[in-house]
């Protein structure tokens, strides 16, 4: 079998499980145990499919995972993340991951999706193991003709942020979407919104100055009239405005406050904004009832 595979992660015994499990089929394999790791392994060789870890130091996978998608020489390998923060997996699938696989996982479920990953026979799912099967398409796709939104199905919309000149830019695209939308710059008056009269959609700013926003979505959450709404996240490296912070120490810490936030019960990271790609992210999010 002449397919080539990476694998990263910072754990040993992961490592040594999953190389075990594919070279015993036959593949090709490769590892590497952070973010740096692997992106040095790809200057020197070609691969089939990255398998990713999350949590990891020096490059995490979110990082890696933003930087494959980058490059057209690796753009287009599957990847499959592997990560037992299983809160992460739509946010992950919405930026173009082709699976997720649920820590402890079971090796010959993961063989399975790794040989589905790769177009081999013997590779679907019965649907009862931790893997999420999926093919090479993101999770959330564009329809290809939308329906019109009618006054009473228009999607209240609540940003909340500093970043006023990408917040406005938001603004625009999803008032296109035919979208209500109002923006916040105080993280303090989110939660006495949600008890008035809650918008349909969050949609946040990673770090604010003053305001955990983890925090601030824990409560949220716990709040009976927020249920199972929404909330997006963002995140905006202004690198002229870095509070004496590098550009690689404002960038680890926006990756950090990312994980904390999904774990505090964030649904979705769109990452760093993009025009191009932030409504195509958040569409299902839009249309939901």
């Amino acid at each position: 079998m002449d397919k080539h595979i990476l694998i990263v992660d910072d754990e040993q015994d992961v490592l040594d499980l999953i190389e075990n499990q594919l070279t015993s089929t036959g593949y090709k394999v490769q590892r590497a145990m952070n973010g740096v790791q692997a992106l040095g392994k790809l200057k020197g060789a070609s691969f089939d499919l990255i398998l990713i870890d999350i949590v990891m130091p020096d490059m995490d996978g979110f990082a890696l995972f933003k930087e494959l998608k980058k490059t057209d020489a690796t753009a287009e390998i599957p990847v499959l993340v592997l990560s037992a923060r299983g809160k992460m997996q739509d946010t992950f699938l919405a930026m173009g991951a082709n699976g997720f696989i649920s820590k402890p996982f079971d090796p010959n479920q993961l063989l399975e999706q790794v040989n589905a990953s790769l177009g081999i026979a013997g590779g679907e799912s019965d649907g009862t193991s931790t893997v999420e099967p999926e093919k090479k398409k993101p999770a959330v796709t564009v329809a290809p003709s939308e329906p019109k939104i009618t006054e009473g199905d228009q999607k209240k919309i609540l940003i909340v942020g500093e970043s006023q000149k990408v917040m406005g830019k938001m603004q625009k695209l999803l008032e296109e979407k035919g979208c209500f939308v109002a923006q916040c710059a105080e993280g303090k008056e989110v939660l006495a919104h949600y008890s008035r009269e809650p918008s349909d959609v969050l949609i946040v700013e990673v770090i604010m100055k003053g305001v955990l926003v983890h925090e601030m979505i824990r409560r949220l959450r716990k709040q009976p009239n927020f249920g199972d709404r929404p909330i997006i996240l963002f995140s905006c490296l202004d690198k002229d405005n870095l509070d004496g912070e590098s550009v690689p120490q404002r960038t680890l810490k926006i990756e950090n406050a990312r994980t904390i936030c999904v774990e505090a019960g964030a649904t979705l990271s769109t990452g760093g904004f993009e025009a191009d790609k932030f409504i195509p992210m958040i569409e299902e999010y839009l249309s939901a009832k």
